[in-house]
């Protein structure tokens, strides 16, 4: 019993050379794991209306049209919690995209405090 081995991965239920096996390891090669991807932008200011828009567009049209997607989490979308009287909210960061840069200033505020994600470059070159 000792050297008994068990292999748990998804490739032991498919024959060699099934076209499904294919395409998965063709999903891998192309993006290092079949779990998750991350799509980038580059952009002046993520906290402009028409960019939130233009992201969230894409965000729903992905989860929508992509075959096997299972979420799609964008930093509109993303879950902010805040400490009110009384107990925690919990609520998506943007609901509505504001109208007026007072609004987007809280939002903003409120957004993630890590560069990577609010479009900040991650590596400075002199």
């Amino acid at each position: 019993m000792q050297g008994l081995v068990f292999d748990n991965s998804n490739e032991i239920w498919f024959v060699k050379g099934d076209r499904t096996l294919e395409i998965m390891d063709k999903f891998k090669a192309t993006f290092g794991n079949d779990e998750f991807v991350f799509i980038l932008f580059d952009t002046e200011d993520f906290f402009q209306p028409d960019t939130i828009r233009r992201i969230g567009r894409l965000a729903d049209d992905l989860e929508a049209h992509v075959p096997y997607v299972k979420d799609m989490t964008w930093l509109g979308n993303v879950e902010h919690i805040e400490g009110i009287k009384g107990g925690v909210e919990i609520h998506e960061l943007i609901k509505n995209v504001p109208d007026t840069a007072e609004e987007m200033a809280k939002i903003k505020e409120k957004g993630p405090d890590k560069a990577y994600i609010v479009g900040e470059p991650i590596l400075h070159h002199d």
